[in-house]
């Protein structure tokens, strides 16, 4: 797809996108853009330089499709955690379990593609200054949260150390 944008002077002074070949021929400035169906810039051409004329700017793109979740996780007790979902573009929901003391999991069977999911969790202003919490990638089928308290100098896993801690996982389906 071929399209042009228009600066126009006079009454109409304003830009607009065009077809290439409705191209008003007043028009004080042409910038074409070659546009591929699957909306990758291909090149960039300017007045008196036709598709045809070799003198486009060859641009090449690599278009980033993801899936992303994000939530704000709850947990109390021996339960498991309690998500509040803000956004999801996965297939469905994570199923959140609790595993053992501070160890959760989030399970989407075949969601989370082996080095392409990213996961990133915060924390939260009721957390103990002596623990931390981390978030990984597990398998193709789970992502994992742990909270854990320094005892000084040792570490164990912990629960109810989550207080609206936000999550984000993303999944990138190319790499690039």
């Amino acid at each position: 797809m071929l399209v042009a944008i228009q600066a126009m002077t006079g009454a109409d002074a304003l830009a607009k996108l065009t077809p290439y070949d409705d191209v008003d021929a007043n028009s004080t400035a042409h910038l074409f853009l070659d546009i591929e169906d699957n909306y990758t810039l291909k090149g960039i051409f300017f007045d008196g330089a036709a598709p045809n004329d070799k003198k486009i700017v060859s641009i090449s793109t690599n278009r980033v499709t993801k899936k992303t979740y994000k939530a704000l996780l709850n947990q109390a007790g021996g339960a498991a955690p309690v998500a509040t979902v803000l956004e999801n573009s996965l297939s469905a929901d994570i199923v959140w379990n609790r595993t053992g003391a501070g160890v959760y999991a989030g399970t989407l069977f075949g969601e989370f593609t082996a080095g392409l999911t990213f996961v990133m969790v915060g924390q939260s202003y009721n957390l103990k200054s002596d623990t931390w919490i981390k978030a990984y990638a597990n398998t193709v089928n789970q992502v994992g949260v742990e909270t854990i308290e320094d005892l000084g100098g040792a570490t164990a896993p912990v629960d109810g150390e989550l207080f609206d801690n936000a999550i984000e996982v993303t999944v990138y389906e190319v790499a690039l």
